[in-house]
């Protein structure tokens, strides 16, 4: 019998963390990548880090030139295509356990290099040169240590890296020269990373030390360091750039080849034209803000090899660019902007910059400045007047309003989208001059981007993994998260909008790229909403698989249709009190998405799969059943989310002990009560449900264990079997040899024939029983092995109390606007001058049995027809509403609305029936008529 292994089912078990209690099931999480980056070219082999990683995984990059191969016990080999530009790459590691947030991959122009463990004190600094990045992790009060050489007058560039790149590490980085004495000190030099220029007073040996501020350390606390003599760009003008087009750049910064001081700031300028690219990227070299989102641009060096420069990135415009003059100091010195335009200029410390334009009436105009959201340490604050001069040259002033902060955050703690550039509105009530003043509150003399266009409404989107439920420290607790979406379980992603210019409207997202065995409902963000949640069905018994997906949102705004792509968000790590830790947050390209084989341990699910109906007043009745593995210890709490206009959500109790029956959640459909605001129409909702569970890990381990168990275990009974009957035969051979040889009735020839034979036969029944011996043994030891599995599996898979938060597929539910139909049947007598009936028939629904009453609502026009007001009974199902025709209605079809008023539990309800019939002239009147006629002409 073949024999089995399980050396997947150990793997598993080996490489994956036993859970503790928590309201989520596990899920992957990295936490580091080293060395950080690689050579564009080449490859090198990196370690990964986190929790729950597969050991079979893999990593996905958003570039598919950079590509990896497993070496086991999360060890990667990245390979890194020539062709890939030097910049930040981001990845994600998935798997059988499931999918992981994203961390970055730096890719460079420059041979990669660790820093070695041993250099923690100076005389065993490590040696480096501007040839080289240097990849660090820095332990908890430790500092590492290089040393450089350098020619007098030679100017050098230390740059550290380390929030750009997503680490938790404050870096601080300090030089000193051939004496000991220190030359250069910086902490925040580039956002919250140091950089540090100078110039070689004598030529020798010069020391590095790198480490964090507060001595802390870490397997996320990374670093990467280059020595550069090439230029360091500063800023360029203009700030932002028209796609495919040739622009001048006014470049400014130190060392730059050709340069002349551009000030008395130290900074030099040199004027070159770039041919910019076609297509718009994103930003690089530092993590982009939830803020930024959807922000492409253009990654900007000068330079090649050795020589290549810092990159600044370049945002994408379609406005006229301006170039500030530096002679704006004054309101009477205002530089004039052509609207749409934007000016491209620098803060002064303590003064303001002055600029107009010239507004026409009726017109909106958005005046905007983005600083802080590209160069962070800035608080720009921004003045609008409105400017009229009379006949005489004399100016009266009215201030249109200041702006300083946006203070709207749609993503919380673990998003934020406020920001410190300040956005001014206004609309012209006539034609006059604008008058704008802007300043840094805090005296930096940064860049900034003045922007004066008319509004353009729209969006972007970014798209997160929820908060896990459960414990969260009131709101504190900040997880980094992965995503693991098990057999029968409804993943969930939350969708932001980030919504500009006042645009309000709905936003409907869909996800491409997940396999036919997801089953996804639509979702959107309704009007005026910033969020909703995405819901996909993983169907039991389906595959494992990992993948990137795409989550796109469609709207359609001013008649054009509107298509984004949501960029994914995470926080760089995980913080348990966001009161007395640092939360900080990045988007990504990536985004992927797993299906993982264990299944869903608790289930809750509508009893029939449909869209259920009711009505504005009554209530919603959906039966839900369970379905778990797991022993529930606990009643289950069962509540609805995610229900448009719901206030305060109704939940029902089910005690432990009746999970195995249907039960009815019930959700009145009341505007009177809780805060509700329900619209009629077809929505959909979430069925949430919470209990403490005995949740059994990867159950499927337990039972693939003991399968291959029970099989090596019947291989071992059946190889024991074989031995006996092999023994004996080699007993019996060796009796035959005996035999054979003490016999005397053969001739020599014949004897020695015989005894050969037997002897053939001896040693074939010898290495029969030695190879079932060795199968004896291999079985023997698969056997224990497996048993071992078993046992570990076993172990891994005991019933662990978890507090299990589950969600059930999204359900479809349409609300009517009353619960009655009325069906218009017929009217009689509708000759003009005439009294008739309108018959109609009324059903009622959802528990309503009261009185109707009906009132007529004529269309502006309609003359000559009565409609009396009417009730039909309570009960009563056919209403006959007496009308009247009268002399001057117009002769033709007749439409108009009967009004259906209800009160029920409470809440005045009403819809509207059409009416419809034909006018026709009064018999009699149209003989009487036709006898005048022949009368008068008796030829007719």
């Amino acid at each position: 019998m073949k024999e089995l292994t399980s050396l997947w089912v150990i793997v598993c078990l080996f490489a994956i963390s036993s859970i503790c209690s928590q309201a989520q099931l596990p899920v992957p999480r990295i936490d580091s990548i080293f060395p950080l980056g690689s050579k564009a070219g080449s490859s090198i082999e990196v370690v990964i880090k986190g929790s729950d990683l597969d050991p079979s995984g893999k990593l996905f990059f958003e570039d598919s030139r950079i590509k990896s191969e497993s070496l086991g016990g999360n060890k990667f080999k990245v390979s890194v295509d020539e062709e890939v530009s030097p910049g930040i790459y981001d990845f994600r590691h998935g798997g059988k356990s499931g999918t992981t947030s994203s961390l970055s991959f730096l890719v460079s122009n420059l041979e990669e290099f660790t820093v070695q463990n041993e250099a923690v004190s100076k005389d065993k600094a490590m040696t480096i040169d501007h040839s080289m990045f240097l990849n660090g992790l820095i332990q908890k009060g430790n500092a590492h240590f290089f040393k450089f050489s350098l020619n007098e007058n030679e100017r050098v560039f230390v740059d550290c890296f380390a929030e750009r790149i997503n680490s938790r590490m404050d870096a601080l980085i300090v030089v000193e020269d051939p004496n000991g004495n220190e030359v250069g000190r910086s902490r925040e030099a580039i956002g919250g990373d140091p950089l540090i220029d100078f110039k070689a007073q004598k030529s020798g040996e010069y020391i590095l030390r790198v480490s964090d501020f507060l001595t802390r350390g870490g397997d996320d606390y990374w670093y990467r360091v280059r020595i550069r003599k090439a230029a360091q760009i500063d800023f360029v003008f203009p700030s932002s750039v028209r796609v495919g087009e040739k622009q001048k750049f006014q470049i400014f910064g130190r060392n730059l080849p050709g340069g002349v001081p551009s000030g008395d700031d130290g900074l030099e300028m040199i004027e070159k034209d770039v041919d910019v690219p076609d297509v718009m990227e994103r930003q690089r070299f530092g993590p982009t803000k939830p803020i930024n989102v959807g922000m492409k641009g253009f990654n900007f060096s000068i330079g090649e090899g050795l020589e290549l420069s810092n990159s600044v990135f370049i945002p994408f415009s379609n406005y006229s660019h301006f170039i500030e003059n530096g002679a704006n100091a004054t309101p009477n010195d205002a530089q004039k902007i052509n609207p749409p335009g934007e000016v491209s200029g620098r803060f002064y410390p303590g003064k303001k910059s002055w600029f107009s334009f010239d507004v026409k009436t009726g017109n909106d105009y958005v005046v905007e400045v983005v600083s802080n959201r590209l160069y962070s340490p800035t608080d720009p604050i921004l003045s609008v007047d409105k400017v009229i001069t009379d006949n005489e040259g004399k100016e009266t002033i009215t201030s249109l309003g200041k702006a300083d902060d946006q203070a709207s955050n749609i993503g919380g703690r673990r998003y934020p989208t406020n920001h410190r550039d300040p956005s001014l509105k206004f609309k012209a009530d006539s034609d006059f001059v604008a008058r704008v003043s802007i300043k840094d509150n805090f005296s930096t003399n940064l860049p900034f981007r003045l922007i004066v266009r008319n509004p353009k409404p729209d969006y972007e989107l970014f798209v997160s993994v929820p908060i896990p439920d459960g414990d969260n420290n009131k709101g504190k607790k900040i997880i980094k998260g992965g995503l693991a979406v098990r057999s029968g379980q409804v993943g969930r992603l939350e969708i932001f909008a980030l919504r500009k210019d006042g645009y309000d409207g709905q936003i409907d997202v869909s996800i491409k790229g997940l396999p036919d065995f997801f089953e996804v409902r639509p979702a959107s963000i309704s009007k005026g909403q910033n969020s909703c949640t995405l819901s996909f069905y993983n169907k039991k018994h389906s595959s494992e698989w990992v993948g990137n997906v795409e989550v796109i949102g469609n709207s359609e705004i001013n008649g054009e249709k509107i298509t984004k792509n949501a960029e994914s968000v995470a926080v760089n790590w995980s913080v348990n009190d966001a009161d007395k830790e640092r939360v900080v947050s990045r988007t990504s390209s990536v985004m992927t998405i797993a299906s993982i084989k264990e299944k869903i341990p608790l289930s809750v699910i509508p009893v029939e799969d449909k869209v259920w109906e009711s009505s504005l007043g009554a209530t919603l009745e959906i039966p839900v059943k369970f379905e778990s593995t797991g022993e529930i210890k606990d009643k289950v709490t069962i509540l609805p989310i995610d229900f448009p206009g719901m206030g305060k959500a109704p939940q029902i109790q089910v005690d432990k002990g009746k999970t195995k029956d249907a039960h009815k959640l019930v959700i009145p459909l009341l505007n009177n009560k809780d805060n509700n605001k329900y619209n009629e129409g077809i929505h959909q909702f979430v069925i949430k449900a919470t209990t403490k569970l005995g949740y059994r890990r990867d159950l499927h381990l337990l039972n693939e264990a003991e399968e291959i168990a029970k099989k090596n275990k019947e291989a071992l009974e059946a190889n024991r079997k074989s031995i006996e009957p092999l023994k004996k035969a080699v007993e019996e051979a060796k009796k035959i040899l005996e035999q054979s040889k003490a016999s005397s009735q053969e001739t020599e020839e014949q004897k020695n024939k015989i005894i050969e034979q037997a002897a053939k036969s001896l040693k074939l029944s010898e290495d029969m029983l030695k190879e079932a011996n060795s199968k004896l043994k291999e079985s023997e030891a698969l056997n224990n092995k497996s048993a071992e599995d078993v046992k570990k599996a076993s172990e891994r898979s005991k019933p662990k109390d978890i507090q299990f938060v589950s969600y059930s597929k999204p359900v479809k539910v349409k609300i009517n606007s009353t619960p009655i139909k009325v069906e218009f049947s017929s009217a009689d007598n509708t000759e003009k001058g005439s009294k008739g009936m309108i018959q109609l028939k009324v059903q009622r629904l959802f528990g309503f049995a009261d009185a109707v009453s009906f009132s007529p609502i004529f269309p502006e026009g309609l003359k000559g027809i009565k409609v009396t007001e009417t009730v039909c009974a309570k009960d009563q199902s056919n209403v006959e509403i007496p009308f009247e025709i009268e002399d001057q209605a117009l002769v033709g079809s007749v439409k108009f609305d009967l009004s259906c008023k209800i009160k029920f539990n409470g809440i005045e309800l009403a819809e509207k029936v059409p009416v419809s019939f034909e006018v026709i002239e009064n018999k009699q009147v149209k003989a009487e008529n036709n006898n005048q006629i022949d009368q008068e002409d008796p030829q007719n």
